[in-house]
């Protein structure tokens, strides 16, 4: 069993630092899908693969890769723009802020989420793209493998339904962090490690 870590839109793989940290017993690879100074890479799946997946990384994964043993979600969703997700025009506008001045855009995206301090380097381009998909990609027959849906209670991002949403979707538990936000892998990494490892005991 390995782990596969996917980031969400305006991270990098070292976003995972710390959770991968806190799960030590797990070989564990990374995708990097390019959105800061670093170039897009990924490595060559396997079928005992576990995906673990943040935010648009989850949504990454679960459609570009059909071949995952088991999936986990992390303030993530089944669809983002849309009546399960986030309202169309608050993705359209960040869409044309990010034309006009994307690094006020990215600033104000960590500022929104409480965020760690704003990367130097970005790709705009590729930004603009993840936004694309974000707007684009939905999740869309069910998976058929075991998954848990990981959510905070505080998200500022996303609304309860699309975790409901996204729960009814997998066909999975789902778990509540009560004092959580969007960017649950940073700001209580054992909480995480300690529902996945549960869940893939």
């Amino acid at each position: 069993m390995r782990l596969v870590f996917v980031h969400g839109w305006g991270f990098d793989a070292s976003f995972w630092d710390d959770l991968a940290g806190a799960l030590p017993e797990f070989d564990a690879a990374r995708v990097e899908l390019g959105f800061l100074g670093r170039e897009f890479s990924l490595p060559t799946f396997s079928p005992d693969d576990v995906l673990i997946g943040h935010s648009l990384g989850f949504l990454w994964g679960a459609t570009q890769y059909q071949g995952w043993s088991r999936m986990i979600a992390i303030n993530a969703f089944a669809e983002f723009s849309g009546e399960m997700g986030v309202a169309s025009a608050s993705l359209r506008a960040m869409r044309t802020s990010l034309k006009r001045d994307p690094q006020k855009t990215l600033a104000n995206f960590y500022a929104s989420l409480n965020g760690p301090q704003v990367p130097r380097e970005f790709q705009a381009e590729r930004l603009a793209e993840g936004l694309a998909w974000l707007q684009d990609w939905r999740l869309g027959e069910k998976p058929g493998v075991p998954s848990l849906v990981l959510s905070g209670a505080k998200d500022p991002l996303l609304p309860a339904r699309a975790t409901t949403h996204l729960a009814e979707m997998l066909d999975a538990p789902a778990r509540l962090h009560e004092t959580g936000g969007h960017l649950l892998p940073l700001s209580d990494p054992k909480w995480c490690a300690a529902a996945i490892r549960a869940f893939l005991a």
